[in-house]
């Protein structure tokens, strides 16, 4: 049969009508026919009019916001685009859960990235196939990984990594355990790796070891022990790897042991009782002090003996050492074998480090860096053969081969406030900065700040001055800025906003006026004296006054006292008024028209009168002006 059709609107009702069942009976009939069971509407392409049978979906299926899938004659589960509360896609399986079969997986990424698969045909364990895996949390203390044992046995769980190679061979890296921040300056480090490797590969004499590693100074990764097989059954070593007895390596309690292995293996076959040797670790050292005479014995290492030695031995050698120069808190310096030195010019007395050089020229100096190419330094510069102090500069060291100095930088209670490099002074973009002059008591005057850019030395040859450049802010896209001029006027404060220029070019002011010079000029790059002001306050222009079609010329209280049409036709809106003797003419008879004190008017040339008549002095009462 067809499908439903587009009904004609043949019944139309209004307020009051009485509707009857005649009226929808072919609705009615349109509808019943439409769904019967048998000889309803298939849409399966059988019957003309029903359409073309559904075979498949369009490209493009849209299930609207917040609208739920459901499964089950009882709404068992459903699938839902939570558009209005989380803006995610929401299951909830029935209640036996969501089963992915047997060795099936389940695939992420358009390129088939990652893939799960519990593997029942193979290990018959859950198999996470991809790249890199991370468990992320914004929590504090979180992500927590568990890997929980519920048995009642003696045997836990096991984190394994197992490096299944085809060539496995010896120092082959089996394993890290990498622990991964950031430094001061967001650069990713990496802080600690525990490592497991292969010591020696060979079947039948398998070694294996752990190394510790940590990041140490500029951050390099370096191992600090090292856990390993040897090649004798049952032994192992515990190696402090970066152990040298001077700087790094092995500390019990917090303190670096100094003693090289070397060293230590001296004390192996030492023929004393444990009492005696436990005298090293000071376990029964006196409480009270003692009189060390020549008699008394030091314990000392005689090239590779460890030996006995009288007190007197010490003394003897300490005698050989002098100390020269040395006066109340000086420094002491070593100034070369058995030789040590105080430095009269170097003094600190507890609060105060000084130093004070009295040598002409003497200029002393205070460097702190790595190298002297990578260094700032202090200096005291003296003037030119005296002691007298010139000037205090601070610097930093000339830049080497491979990158330029560093910059002097300024810091107040943990604040950034401005750097100083070879390239000027740079303020720090946390604040709204301020130069200026600290404010005077109540009966002084303010005291100038004068900006000025570099002169020219006298006898210059005509060599230019610098240029001064003052430069708001640079904008981003429709960004602006400006530069503000604030002065201080009678009455007030604080200075307030007298001149702005805009980052368009426009100059507004917000009080007062502009002042020039009498006979001063206003003009244009190619006419630069276009309008000039006398000391009278006459101005003249230099050329043409254009003013648009219609426009008007007036004051504040007549804005249209004049008006030029588009034909040059000029109206007065009221009285027109010249100075007692002026003239009125053109460019070629300036006087043409001359009316005197008493109102005559005298006309130099000849007067035509509206009909055309020639009007002379004879006849000059054709012309007839009436003065108010």
């Amino acid at each position: 049969m067809a499908g439903y059709g587009e009904r004609a609107n043949t019944d139309t009702f209004t307020t009051g009508d009485t509707i009857k069942a005649a009226h929808l009976n072919d609705e009615f009939d349109q509808l019943v026919a439409a769904f019967h069971e048998t000889t309803g509407h298939t849409h399966d392409g059988s019957t003309d009019g029903d359409g073309a049978a559904i075979t498949s979906l369009p490209a493009n299926v849209t299930v609207a916001d917040d609208i739920k899938l459901y499964f089950g004659t009882g709404n068992d589960a459903y699938i839902e685009y939570d558009e209005d509360g989380t803006d995610t896609w929401d299951f909830s399986p029935p209640a036996g859960g969501m089963k992915i079969l047997d060795d099936k997986k389940l695939v992420f990424g358009t390129g088939s990235d990652w893939t799960i698969e519990y593997d029942e045909d193979g290990d018959d364990d859950l198999v996470f196939t991809g790249s890199d895996l991370s468990i992320e949390s914004s929590t504090s203390a979180k992500p927590v990984i568990q890997i929980l044992n519920t048995n009642a046995d003696a045997t836990g769980a096991t984190l394994k990594f197992n490096k299944n190679g085809s060539s496995p061979a010896t120092s082959d890296v089996i394993g890290n355990i990498d622990f991964v921040s950031e430094d001061a300056g967001n650069a990713v480090t990496t802080f600690g790796r525990i490592q497991g490797t292969i010591t020696d590969v060979t079947a039948g004499g398998e070694e294996g070891g752990i190394g510790f590693h940590v990041a140490e100074n500029d951050g390099t990764l370096t191992k600090g022990m090292e856990i390993k097989g040897i090649g004798s059954d049952g032994d192992i070593t515990v190696d402090i790897s970066a152990h040298d007895g001077a700087a790094g390596g092995l500390m019990l309690a917090s303190t670096l042991v100094t003693s090289t292995a070397t060293e230590l293996n001296l004390l192996d076959g030492l023929n004393c009782t444990t009492a005696e040797l436990n005298l090293l670790d000071g376990s029964a050292k006196s409480t009270s002090s003692i009189t060390i005479g020549d008699t008394d014995a030091f314990i000392v290492i005689d090239g590779t003996t460890t030996k006995q030695i009288p007190a007197s031995d010490i003394k003897t050698y300490a005698g050989g050492a002098t100390l020269t120069g040395s006066t109340n808190n000086t420094i002491v310096t070593v100034t070369g074998a058995n030789a040590i030195a105080g430095e009269s010019t170097f003094t600190y007395d507890g609060s105060d480090l000084k130093i004070l050089e009295a040598v002409n020229d003497g200029s002393p100096s205070f460097t702190i860096g790595s190298a002297d190419a990578e260094s700032g330094k202090i200096q005291a510069v003296y003037d030119s053969g005296a002691q007298t102090l010139n000037y205090l500069e601070i610097s930093t060291a000339t830049a080497d081969s491979n990158a330029d100095a560093g910059f002097i930088r300024f810091d107040v209670d943990g604040t950034d406030i401005f750097d100083i490099d070879d390239g000027g002074i740079k303020f720090a973009n946390g604040s709204a900065w301020e130069i200026g002059v600290a404010a005077t008591t109540s009966t002084t005057a303010g005291r100038g700040l004068t900006i000025a850019a570099g002169a020219t030395s006298t006898n210059g040859n005509n060599i230019n001055g610098g240029d001064l450049t003052l430069s708001s802010g640079g904008g981003d896209g429709t960004g602006t800025s400006k530069i503000d001029f604030k002065t201080k006027i009678s009455g007030t404060d604080a200075p307030a906003s007298k001149m702005q220029l805009s980052g368009a070019g426009v100059l507004t002011l917000s009080a007062g006026g502009v002042v020039v010079p009498d006979d001063g000029d206003f003009g244009s790059a190619s006419a630069t004296d276009a309008i000039q002001i006398s000391s009278a306050g006459i101005v003249t222009f230099k050329d043409d006054i254009k003013i648009k079609d219609g426009g008007t010329i007036g004051v504040a209280s007549a804005a249209d006292a004049m008006t030029v049409s588009a034909a040059g036709i000029v109206t007065f809106k009221d009285d027109i008024l010249i100075k007692d003797g002026g003239t009125i003419g053109v460019a070629s008879a300036a006087t043409a028209l001359t009316i005197s004190a008493a109102g005559n008017l005298t006309v130099s040339g000849t007067a035509t009168s509206s009909a055309g008549e020639l009007i002379s002095a004879g006849t000059a009462t054709a012309l007839a002006i009436a003065l108010g």
